[in-house]
């Protein structure tokens, strides 16, 4: 279906980009995704499509994080053996 719409190439490629998804997100979730694309005639059948229905942002692997200072005088000790 891809490599009709998109050519054996761009189709591959495209294919691939699904089923990276599939293992670095859900398989299950990919896969429900999938069958609602194909059910509802979606003309556009995407591994941006699918991520967009996922709700998966691309740059979800940098996050800012903060970490809350630590009273090491005020902590408890352990006794010294």
């Amino acid at each position: 279906m891809l490599q009709e719409k998109l050519g054996r190439r761009q189709g591959s490629k495209e294919y691939l980009r699904i089923l990276e998804l599939a293992a670095k997100d859900s398989e299950v979730k990919v896969d429900e995704a999938l069958r609602a694309l194909l059910e509802g005639g979606s003309e556009e059948i995407s591994a941006q499509e699918i991520e967009t229905m996922l709700g998966i942002a691309r740059c979800a692997g940098v996050r800012d994080v903060q970490v809350a200072a630590v009273d090491l005088v005020s902590a408890p000790r352990w006794p010294s053996m």
